[in-house]
């Protein structure tokens, strides 16, 4: 019997389907002109999952048992619905606002590094040249390192506090991503819990 006479197996709540497709064959190295062949396709996941036959009546009983089979282990063979991009709403304004935070955390993060190097060639100045701190704080002896900074904190009031403030603000936006991070996340799981319903 051949592919003409038999009829496509067809079930329409089956999770498989068969389709016809054509091959492209070689011979001796030369491309031979394309002859059609069967598949049995996952509607699901036809990138994924395709198993080709050259015969119909090949593809329509493995299609078949396919089909028996995912029944029998109560498989979830509904296709989801194609959702609107309004219903996506959420998650795109939150990637949005991530990308935007992201953004504002290089900002932030680049300013924090500059104030840290403006107060550190200060604090460096003063440790190559110790006698200032000996000289404020009348020591005897060499200044420690605790003395030092402390010297630094106070004498360079402005730079230092410009450096504690931009490190916490780029901190607080940290923070604010990773509440981002949590809220996509969330969002995420809302998808995938009504694509499953």
């Amino acid at each position: 019997m051949s592919n003409e006479d038999i009829a496509v197996y067809q079930d329409p709540n089956g999770l498989y389907k068969v389709e016809e497709i054509e091959i492209c064959g070689y011979e001796n190295g030369e491309e031979i002109p394309s002859s059609k062949w069967w598949a049995v396709v996952n509607k699901l996941f036809p990138e994924r999952e395709c198993y080709e036959c050259r015969n119909l009546e090949v593809a329509n009983k493995l299609c078949e048992e396919l089909n028996t089979m995912t029944r029998s282990y109560q498989l979830d063979t509904t296709l989801p619905e194609p959702r609107n991009s309004l219903e996506c709403h959420g998650l795109a304004k939150r990637i949005n606002e991530k990308q935007s935070k992201l953004n504002d955390y290089q900002t932030a993060l680049e300013h924090e590094l500059v104030c840290e190097r403006r107060y550190n060639e200060k604090w460096n100045e003063v440790k190559l040249h110790p006698d200032k701190v000996k000289e404020a704080y009348e020591l005897s002896k060499v200044p420690t390192e605790k003395q030092i900074t402390a010297y630094c904190e106070e004498t360079y009031t402005k730079e230092f506090t410009q450096w504690k403030i931009a490190k916490a603000n780029t901190g607080l936006i940290s923070k604010q991503i990773d509440l981002i991070n949590d809220y996509i996340s969330l969002e995420k799981y809302i998808l995938r819990k009504e694509l499953k319903e």
